[in-house]
Parts: structure tokens; C-alpha cells; sequence
């Protein structure tokens, strides 16, 4: 994977912690601070190991993108720039509904930018 513009992308859309997972070759790679995050409960869900990410891709079959899940006020926005690449955008924004689904557009459309740059 090569993410050279991602810390970039992350930084200008105020994403404390970020998780990459590559579909094909297995690797998972976490970028930012996982404590800001507080509880890893919804790391853990969604990216532990590669189980829980082949059920995350094929959860994601037929969905509109991007995707969000939530646990107490820690939300993840997946967003998936290749058929190969997931990732999960982790913040805690105090967004009303139409902010946080407005802001998750303009974070998908962001990461398909930095991906078509690679």
C-alpha cells in the first residue's frame, strides 16, 4: 500500500486515528493515535483481524458508500477507494445527522482523491 498522501487527508479532515486494511494481501495498517479513540471496542468489531474484515467487505456488498458505525459518541466512516481497500475513518465529532452524513461525502470523495493520486 502505498498511502504517502493519506496522513495529509486525514489531517485536513480532522481524523484523529485511521485504519487501512488491503483486501488482498492481508495487511492492516493503523495510522494516528488509537488512544484518542478511547475505547477499541468498534476497532476491534470492525478491523481485528482478516475474519473480521472479509465479514466488514462483505457487509459492504450492494451498500451505498460511504458507511457508518457508531458506538457512544466515537463514530467510523468506511469508505472503501478501491475494490482491495477498506478503511475506517475513527473521530468524535459532534455532528448533527445531516453535518455527519455531509461530512462523510466530502471524507469518501477526499479518499478516493488520495487513492487515485497513488
Amino acid at each position: 500500500m502505498n498511502l504517502d498522501s493519506l496522513p495529509n487527508t486525514l489531517e485536513t479532515l480532522e481524523v484523529p486515528f485511521a485504519v487501512i486494511a488491503d483486501l488482498l494481501s492481508g495487511e492492516i495498517r493503523f495510522l494516528g493515535d488509537r488512544q484518542t479513540i478511547g475505547d477499541s471496542h468498534l476497532i476491534q468489531t470492525l478491523f481485528e483481524d482478516n475474519p473480521a474484515i472479509q465479514r466488514l467487505n462483505q457487509s459492504l456488498a450492494g451498500q451505498l458508500m460511504p458507511q457508518t458505525w457508531s458506538q457512544g459518541n466515537i463514530k467510523c466512516v468506511i469508505c472503501k477507494p478501491t475494490e482491495s481497500i477498506i478503511i475506517g475513518l475513527f473521530h468524535s465529532h459532534s455532528h448533527t445527522v445531516m453535518e455527519e452524513h455531509q461530512w462523510s461525502k466530502r471524507a469518501d470523495e477526499l479518499i478516493h482523491l488520495a487513492f487515485s493520486d497513488n
